[in-house]
């Protein structure tokens, strides 16, 4: 028995020799092959940089691939872009590309270069299953892509055209209109960039089409006259004239859009020698005096009248201090910068042109538009419901001679006004309603009267002489 466990004893010590002295060897074959596996200067097998292989190749290969293969990636590499009936090519190569390719590159070299070797080995295997992809860090110039939208633009935006009208001795044109087009200019550089992203190869740009505010087919509705009026000139001066000339030439020929405002004061502009006005008579407060741009009023006048005749809307109209004699009482417009002003709008739903013309010693506004609509005739008649009787008012002057009386301020009645607006079709009054009142305010006369007797003088010498109290006028 002692023999046979000492042989066994014996077996099993060579055999465990035998087995640690394998695990010794195999071990020993293990760190050779991971060592042989992870030396070299190449990169390792199973990695990419942007898609492109570069697994078992030096630093300077992988570069060269690199620029290479992003080279051939550019040409020929387009985007179509439709606009309208044009097309245009963008081509990527023209983009500025600016990419870091050594940084990935080194990336890519130093994967798995670092660390104990097991973890190193580990990592490397795992490429095999699961390969590593080093994105290149890139910068693009988009610049040029602004440059490219705006060279679109630039061949593509038209104005759009507005149609013109005209009356030539009652002779009505309008001239044809024309759409205008804008290119979506954000939208396709957006558009640009997404494709450049995307691979996307053709693309479809967005054109705005800018329709004329002014256009043939609505100017073609003004048809004939709805309103005019004409007033008398023939006893103002040549300066009161003039202004009544310059005045209504700026007013006249303007086209109002429906739901268009008009601004009298605005389209006046400024009341200067060097636009052409005079001095003239002009009312201001009650007196006449001298004035630039004497007899506005009665352009502005003459306008309203046309303009109520031809049904249009009246935003803001002033009655003058005292009544005008051109028209009747109610039926004047006064106008005075600051203060006083005619503004208008058209509530039709087609457009009215305004004109007007200075001859033979009237001044006449006409008023354009669709007669088929305005197919009524407008007047006016105005009433004197009240009149305000102007009053006399003296006061002593001692400095007058006997019998003596100066007029300081002369006055004049003043009047409530009412008119009322009537409406006829074929002959028949559908409608005959009040329309305005207007006031009118009186002016008393202030006189200056003597109240000495004939014969009286008046007393002579130095009073600071006289022993008597002397009592003086005022």
């Amino acid at each position: 028995m002692k023999k046979g466990l000492a042989i066994f004893i014996v077996l099993i010590l060579i055999l465990g020799g035998g087995y640690f002295g394998y695990t010794k060897y195999t071990e020993g074959k293990r760190i050779e092959a991971m060592e042989e596996a992870l030396k070299g200067d190449d990169i390792y097998t199973g990695i990419t940089i942007d898609g492109i292989d570069v697994g078992g190749l030096s630093k300077e290969a992988a570069k060269d691939k690199i620029l290479a293969a992003k080279a051939d990636e550019l040409e020929g590499k387009n985007i179509n872009i439709n606009v309208e009936d044009k097309n245009y090519t963008f081509e990527l190569k023209s983009l500025d590309h600016k990419m870091d390719v050594d940084k990935a590159i080194n990336e890519a070299y130093e994967y798995a270069r670092e660390g104990e070797l097991e973890e190193r080995y580990n990592k490397l295997e795992a490429l095999k299953e699961n390969p590593l992809n080093v994105v290149i860090d890139k910068e693009i110039d988009y610049s040029h892509v602004d440059d490219f939208v705006a060279k679109i633009a630039s061949e593509i935006d038209t104005e759009a055209v507005n149609a013109e009208f005209s009356v030539n001795n009652g002779k009505i044109t309008s001239t044809e209109s024309k759409d205008g087009k804008k290119l979506d200019r954000e939208k396709l550089k957006n558009d640009i960039l997404d494709a450049i992203n995307n691979s996307t190869d053709t693309i479809t740009a967005s054109v705005e089409t800018i329709e004329p505010e002014k256009k043939h087919s609505d100017l073609e509705r003004i048809n004939g006259l709805i309103g005019s009026f004409t007033t008398d000139i023939s006893t103002s001066s040549n300066e009161r004239k003039t202004n009544i000339r310059v005045s209504s030439k700026s007013v006249s020929k303007k086209l109002l859009l429906p739901g268009e405002s008009f601004n009298f004061n605005n389209a006046i502009g400024d009341i200067t020698a060097a636009n052409g006005y005079k001095n003239a008579h002009v009312l201001k407060g009650g007196e006449y005096e001298n004035g630039l741009g004497g007899g506005m009023c009665q352009t502005s006048t003459t306008l309203y009248n046309a303009l109520v005749r031809a049904g249009v809307k009246i935003l803001e109209r002033h009655p003058h201090s005292r009544a005008a004699n051109y028209v009747p009482k109610g039926q004047d417009c006064a106008v005075w910068k600051g203060s006083k002003n005619l503004r208008f709008q058209n509530s039709y739903d087609f457009p009215i042109y305004i004109d007007s013309s200075v001859t033979n010693n009237k001044v006449t506004f006409y008023v354009y538009g669709d007669k088929t609509k305005k197919d009524y005739d407008i007047s006016f008649k105005s009433e004197i419901v009240e009149v305000i009787k102007s009053q006399a008012i003296e006061k002593e002057d001692q400095s007058l001679k006997a019998g003596e009386r100066v007029v300081d301020v002369k006055g004049y009645d003043g009047y409530r006004v009412v008119t009322n607006k009537i409406v006829t079709k074929d002959g028949k009054v559908i409608s005959n309603k009040q329309f305005t009142k207007d006031y009118y305010p009186k002016r008393d006369t202030v006189a200056r009267v003597s109240t000495k007797t004939a014969g009286e003088e008046t007393p002579s010498g130095d009073a600071s002489n006289s022993d008597e109290a002397v009592m003086l006028p005022w």
